[in-house]
């Protein structure tokens, strides 16, 4: 069974408002996490308060958990490591939110992020899941990161708005919805094409119905809409 751990000040980060939408923001972690200081510090940030931070250690990452305390999140730890799908599908289990909201340990999020994904979700009931992708100004300051993060950037800004697929670094999806696909596939041990594979199976449940172009800082939003 996971070690399970609680930050100090999660009670504050989830007094809702009526009629307001919940958020649980969750984060799979290794030991190899060089970035995770940077990704927490940014959700420290966001400008929507009825968030939770889920922190999901895969495997032995004292000092992550240890980092993750200081922020208030809600800390889940796997002792055997088992790959970022059954990570992400253990948080979600333990969600309170209304929508997920999924990232990587070495992405920063804008701080109106939450808030405009919170907002499409609101005015669009018929939306299941949102994607975005990477800005245009990449803080990795080598070629190769900056070369990846621009073509990703560009092909997600070209792309039509009608998503295909899920993409984790970046997407929210309501959580009834998200289980009514089955979650993530635990088959996959390792980051691979998990967050792909489930876009595929919702899209096939979910059909399009609209379309429409949502942007955020961050990105450009996709999404899949409910019939």
């Amino acid at each position: 069974m996971p070690t399970i751990t609680y930050g100090q000040s999660m009670k504050k980060r989830i007094t809702l408002k009526k009629n307001e939408l919940a958020v649980s923001i969750i984060i799979p972690v290794h030991k190899q996490a060089n970035a995770f200081k940077d990704c927490l510090e940014s959700l420290s940030k966001i400008s929507y308060p009825n968030c939770e931070i889920i922190v999901i250690a895969d495997g032995p990452a004292e000092h992550q958990v240890q980092l993750a305390k200081t922020y208030s999140a809600k800390i889940f730890q796997i002792e055997t490591p088992c790959g970022p799908a059954k990570a992400r599908n253990f948080g979600a289990k333990n969600a309170t939110g209304d929508l997920l909201f999924f990232t990587d340990s070495d992405v920063m999020v804008y701080p109106e992020t939450i808030e405009r994904i919170v907002q499409i979700f609101q005015n669009h009931t018929n939306i299941a899941a949102v994607i975005g992708s990477y800005d245009d100004q990449p803080s990795a300051p080598n070629f190769f990161s900056q070369y990846k993060n621009l073509i990703h950037h560009y092909v997600h800004q070209t792309s039509n708005s009608e998503a295909s697929t899920f993409w984790t670094a970046c997407g929210g999806i309501r959580r009834n919805i998200f289980w009514e696909i089955g979650g993530f596939n635990e088959k996959y041990r390792k980051p691979s094409i998990e967050d792909i594979e489930f876009g595929y199976r919702l899209k096939k449940v979910i059909p399009f119905a609209l379309k429409n172009q949502f942007w955020l800082n961050i990105s450009s939003i996709g999404a899949l809409y409910l019939c």
